[in-house]
C-alpha cells in the first residue's frame, strides 16, 4: 500500500511530505529550543523551515526533469526520512538555507548535460555555489562537481572553465558592497575562513559512520546496477556520486557541527534509495522496507525528544 501511495507524484504528495516536514521541524525546535527561544529567533527559524520545505520541493523538480529515478515521490520521501532521521539538522537554519541553495546549484549543474546555454548554466550554478558559501564556507568543495560536469558535457574552451571564477568575483564584490557598510573586514573573513578541524576522525560517531557506509553501499549497487543497462542515466548519476562521496569527505573535515552537515549528503542518498526500492520485484518485501524506514526514524525521534 505504501509503495503504491508513493508511486505518483501528485498534489496530495507534496502536501503530506512538506506537512510533515513543517511539523516535524517546529516540533523539534519546540522540544530542543524551547518556546522561548523561538520567540526570540522565531524569524531565523522561519527561514530554515522555508528553506526545507523548498529544499523538499526543489528535490521532486530534480527528479522529475532529470529521470533520476522513476516518476514518483520516493526521492522526496527518503529526503524527509532522513531528515527526521538525523533531526538535529533542523536547529541550525543557516545550514538549511546553504543546502537549499547547493541544491539550486545541483540543478543547473545537472542542466549541463544539454549543451544549450552552457556558459550561463555554469555561471548559474556556480553563482548558488557561492551564495551557499555565504552561509557555510565548506559549500566551497562542492565546486568540483561543477567542473566535472564541464569536462563530461561541454567544450574544452578555457571561457567556460573560467566562469566559476566570474561567478565568484560577482559574489565576492556584492557581499562586499552590503557586508563592509555594517561589520569590517576581518569579522567577514573570521566569518568565512574555514580550517579543517578533523572533528568526526579523532571524535568517532558510530551512527554517522554506520550511515556512510551503509550510504556507499548502496550507492556502489545502484550505479554499478543501471551503468550496464541506461548509459546516459549513468552520466547524471555521476555527478550525482561526486556530491555524495564530497559530502561524505566534508564530514571528516568540519568541526563539532559534523551533525548538521549531514543534509548535504542526503538528496544523493535519497536518489539511491528511491532507485534501490524501484529494483525491488517482491512487493511484501518493497511494503516491508518502507514501513521500516517510516517507522524507525519516527520512533527514534520521539524518544530522543522525550528524554
Amino acid at each position: 500500500m505504501i509503495s503504491t501511495f508513493f508511486d505518483r507524484t501528485k498534489p496530495v504528495h507534496y502536501g503530506i511530505l512538506l506537512g510533515s516536514g513543517a511539523l516535524a521541524f517546529w516540533l523539534v525546535w519546540y522540544v530542543s529550543m524551547g518556546k522561548n527561544a523561538i520567540a526570540d529567533l522565531w524569524e531565523i527559524a522561519l527561514l530554515g523551515n522555508i528553506a526545507l520545505l523548498a529544499s523538499i520541493y526543489l528535490i521532486a523538480q530534480l527528479v522529475r526533469l532529470f529521470k533520476l529515478t522513476r516518476t514518483n515521490s520516493l526521492a522526496m520521501f527518503f529526503y524527509l526520512v532522513l531528515v527526521v532521521f538525523f533531526y538535529k539538522v533542523l536547529v541550525v537554519p543557516k545550514i538549511l538555507i546553504a543546502s537549499f541553495f547547493l541544491l539550486l546549484s545541483v540543478s543547473r549543474t545537472l542542466a549541463l548535460k544539454s549543451e544549450k546555454r552552457g556558459k550561463e548554466k555554469v555561471f548559474e550554478a556556480s553563482l548558488w555555489l557561492f551564495a551557499a558559501c555565504l552561509f557555510d564556507s565548506w559549500c566551497i568543495v562542492f565546486s568540483i562537481p561543477i567542473y566535472i560536469a564541464i569536462g563530461m558535457f561541454l567544450s574544452k574552451e578555457l571561457r567556460i572553465w573560467l566562469m566559476p571564477i566570474a561567478a565568484l568575483f560577482t559574489v565576492v564584490m556584492l557581499t562586499l558592497a552590503v557586508v563592509l557598510n555594517i561589520f569590517s573586514f576581518a569579522e567577514l573573513w573570521s566569518y568565512l575562513k574555514i580550517s579543517p578541524e578533523f572533528y568526526l576522525v579523532f571524535n568517532p560517531n558510530y551512527v554517522i559512520l554506520s550511515y556512510v557506509v551503509l550510504a556507499l553501499g548502496f550507492a556502489f549497487f545502484i550505479f554499478g546496477k543501471i551503468g550496464y543497462r541506461r548509459q546516459g542515466k549513468v552520466l547524471i548519476l555521476r555527478i550525482v556520486m561526486a556530491y555524495l562521496i564530497l559530502a561524505f569527505m566534508l564530514l571528516f573535515l568540519v568541526s563539532a557541527q559534523v551533525y548538521a552537515r549531514l543534509i548535504y549528503s542526503f538528496f544523493p542518498v535519497a536518489v539511491v534509495l528511491a532507485n534501490y526500492t524501484d529494483t525491488i520485484k517482491r512487493p511484501r518485501f518493497k511494503e516491508l522496507f518502507l514501513i521500516t524506514l517510516i517507522i524507525v526514524p519516527v520512533v527514534l525521534l520521539c524518544i530522543s525528544l522525550l528524554q
